[in-house]
């Protein structure tokens, strides 16, 4: 008995492996990056080489959103028209100020295709606390409730996949982000496009990966409580299945988030909370 459980960190570590290496192959070059709100994929092969992290200079109006029907003008400090993702934009200096990390903001990123792209997704992972993403004027995701004020936002933090299934010659990105909870904001996870099976295969390995770490996790606090019930002199095997299922819980509202996704109604202040715990 004492083997097998010496024996079963180590098989769920080759097995937490086997499943990464199931991913998708990284690129095989370097991928182009954005320059002034515009990112040149024209020569980019998405089936031979890979997604792509829009990451690079987009356009930034700070305390502007698309939504609301105005329209949008660069800041008059010429160096903080362009912001580079991903970032947190604490300590930014716009129109002479330096800003928080509370506020809201617009980005804005022009991306040239290849004729031969079809079928495209986008990644979007657990973005910091609101955000509206738009291609070509169409809503791809959206996560809470984008606003310019504590009142009428809502934080949330949801990984999303979305397909565009009409990509045309170039993608016109319009970013929107609003924050007022966490102690930084901005863009800080990368937006990932790619071909419809790479972005998905990619989700679908990441959720294997996560569902065999909860259910091996849960799986052996279980099994340690319940030894502690058999043996109640055991004290080692009470706290290492009370540890077991908290780190259960952590996985759940981290990476993934399948605890969020299951009880959204629980709010993104509690989720937040028990992560730091």
């Amino acid at each position: 008995m004492k083997s097998c459980l010496r024996l079963t960190p180590i098989l769920i570590v080759l097995c937490a492996v086997f499943l990464v290496s199931c991913t998708s192959p990284a690129s095989k070059e370097p991928a182009p990056r954005a320059e002034k709100g515009v990112l040149d994929l024209r020569n980019w092969d998405f089936d031979k080489n890979g997604s792509v992290d829009l990451s690079g200079e987009w356009q930034f109006f700070w305390k502007q959103l698309a939504s609301s029907g105005k329209i949008l003008t660069p800041s008059s400090d010429s160096d903080n028209k362009y912001f580079v993702l991903p970032n947190v934009w604490n300590g930014q200096v716009v129109n002479g100020e330096e800003i928080t990390g509370h506020g809201f903001a617009t980005f804005k990123l022009k991306v040239l295709l290849p004729s031969a792209a079809d079928a495209l997704s986008v990644n979007v992972q657990e973005m910091m606390t609101a955000y509206t993403l738009s291609a070509n004027g169409q809503q791809l995701m959206s996560n809470g409730q984008v606003g310019d004020s504590l009142d009428n936002s809502s934080p949330m933090s949801l990984p999303s996949v979305e397909d565009i299934k009409k990509a045309g010659s170039e993608l016109n990105f319009v970013l929107e982000v609003s924050n007022f909870h966490p102690r930084k904001g901005g863009p800080r996870p990368t937006v990932q496009l790619g071909s419809e099976s790479d972005i998905r295969d990619a989700k679908r390995n990441r959720v294997l990966v996560e569902v065999f770490l909860i259910g091996s996790i849960l799986f052996m606090g279980l099994y340690h409580l319940t030894m502690f019930l058999l043996r109640r002199g055991e004290h080692s095997a009470l706290f290492f299945g009370l540890f077991a299922f908290l780190i259960t819980i952590r996985t759940g509202v981290t990476g993934e988030r399948f605890l969020i996704g299951l009880l959204p109604e629980l709010g993104w202040e509690i989720y937040h909370t028990v992560e730091y715990l």
